[in-house]
């Protein structure tokens, strides 16, 4: 299946809410880590996630330059990683899981997220851009390996395997659930709207303007009036 570019933008716009909403979280990990060391890799890990989004923003202009309306439809907004669901307005990961867990969680998903950049990857048209997706997808792997790392030196090595297992059902389960939002909203919209065109005549038909007496106090009215 071929991509439009409309596709390839808005895979792009997502990509850098989520790797947007990484560095948040990188950023609240390093302000909760229990040493200097952890802090300064978090950091470093935040400062990464940071970079990435802005190659993804450029992206996005880039290839938005051939969809008149894609600077109103896809314009960066930092504060929609809340409404999209890549930060939980119920705090941070850090704040809400276990070290344990937490670093179970890095190692898994910067490696799931480096296999979902070679689709990425092989929608890029120029040698520049590949070469800015493959950085990214670099990045991702030493992420992974760091997070493996602090893990076999503080955790029992053997339940990293069945951890990865779990976070892989648990991501394809977002994505999944993800797709059925998209679903719904495109099946319910219509409705919506047709029903607003519907019960437009009618509260246009509804007016003041026979009201007795120029002088009628509406705080007077009766608490269960219809008015």
């Amino acid at each position: 299946m071929i991509e439009t570019n409309e596709q390839i933008i808005n895979m792009l716009s997502e990509t850098a809410y989520a790797e947007y909403a990484s560095a948040l979280e990188m950023l609240a990990a390093c302000k909760a880590a229990k040493s200097s060391n952890l802090a300064h890799g978090y950091l470093m890990h935040a400062l990464d996630e940071y970079k990435h989004t802005n190659i993804f923003i450029s992206l996005i202009g880039k290839y938005g330059s051939t969809i008149n309306h894609h600077n109103k439809t896809n314009r960066f907004l930092p504060r929609a990683v809340l409404n999209k669901g890549y930060v939980s307005d119920k705090g941070y990961l850090v704040e809400n899981l276990s070290e344990k867990r937490f670093i179970e969680f890095i190692y898994s998903n910067e490696l799931l997220a480096k296999k979902s950049f070679d689709g990425i990857y092989a929608l890029m048209k120029g040698e520049d851009d590949r070469t800015s997706i493959q950085s990214i997808m670099t990045d991702e792997l030493r992420h992974h390996g760091s997070a493996g790392a602090y893990y076999r030196k503080n955790y029992p090595p053997s339940n990293l395997p069945r951890a990865f297992l779990r976070e892989k059902v648990l991501n394809k389960g977002r994505k999944f659930y993800k797709k059925n939002l998209e679903f719904l909203d495109r099946v319910f919209r219509p409705i919506f709207w047709l029903l607003v065109h519907l019960s437009a005549p009618i509260l246009s038909a509804i007016t003041t303007r026979n009201l007795p007496g120029k002088s009628l106090n509406l705080m007077n009215s009766r608490v269960d009036s219809i008015l």
